[in-house]
């Protein structure tokens, strides 16, 4: 069952080259898993509601929950932490398999 994960980055230092340089070198990786970056984008600072907004937010897509696991324990991904904590200083997301559509 399809697992959809939205993610929302915050650069540290608001750095997005450095977030988007990381989150090159981690495609391969996610690839692996049978991921997909759907899409990301930065977000408007003039539309919505925020207390905190993120510097980017991820739409991932994977073939499973055990898919999306296994890219988060993929030693390739592990291995990358320590550059991950440099460039990125927080991390949200959100994971659904329960996808609902209107008709």
């Amino acid at each position: 069952m399809t697992l959809l994960v939205i993610v929302h980055l915050y650069a540290t230092d608001s750095d997005l080259s450095a977030l988007r340089a990381f989150e090159a070198k981690i495609q391969p990786v996610l690839a692996a898993h049978g991921g997909v970056l759907q899409t990301a984008f930065t977000p408007s600072r003039e539309i919505g509601s925020y207390t905190e907004l993120p510097d980017e937010v991820h739409l991932l897509r994977f073939p499973s929950s055990a898919a999306f696991q296994a890219y988060r324990a993929d030693p390739r991904h592990l291995d990358l932490a320590a550059e991950r904590a440099r460039v990125i200083c927080k991390t949200e997301f959100l994971a659904s398999a329960a996808l609902v559509t209107y008709d």
